[in-house]
């Protein structure tokens, strides 16, 4: 077996033993947040299939634009957001809530990552 699959068992199996203790606790606020934790939990697992599999380069070739994206996300939702808990943070489709923040940090993640591997000097904290 190769080392690889070894490590994306070891993963996966991490992960199904984090979500079954998380899912112990959550059973205390009722089934239906339950249910929700369990539906986002597939879905993360599907997109992490679906990314191990997808060519990363292209979402690096274009870190910047969705960087850009995601600036006009957050402000729009400083227009038409909707006020949760007293923030003007949240967009709601339907029973979907999506915080634009969130977003915020991955593709700040891929805008670090494209900035660090392009970067020719070895001290990569000063960008």
């Amino acid at each position: 077996m190769k080392k690889e699959r070894k490590e994306n068992i070891l993963l996966f199996i991490f992960l199904i033993i984090l979500s079954l203790i998380s899912s112990i606790g959550l059973s205390n606020f009722g089934n239906n947040y339950l249910i929700k934790q369990i539906i986002w939990l597939s879905i993360g697992l599907l997109l992490l299939i679906i990314f191990k599999r997808f060519n990363l380069n292209i979402i690096f070739k274009y870190s910047f634009l969705i960087y850009l994206f995601n600036i006009l996300l957050l402000l729009l939702v400083l227009f038409v957001g909707r006020s949760i808990n007293g923030a003007r943070a949240w967009f709601t489709l339907g029973t979907l809530s999506i915080q634009p923040s969130e977003l915020m940090k991955i593709s700040l993640s891929l805008v670090y990552y494209h900035l660090i591997k392009n970067k020719k000097r070895k001290n990569t904290f000063l960008l």
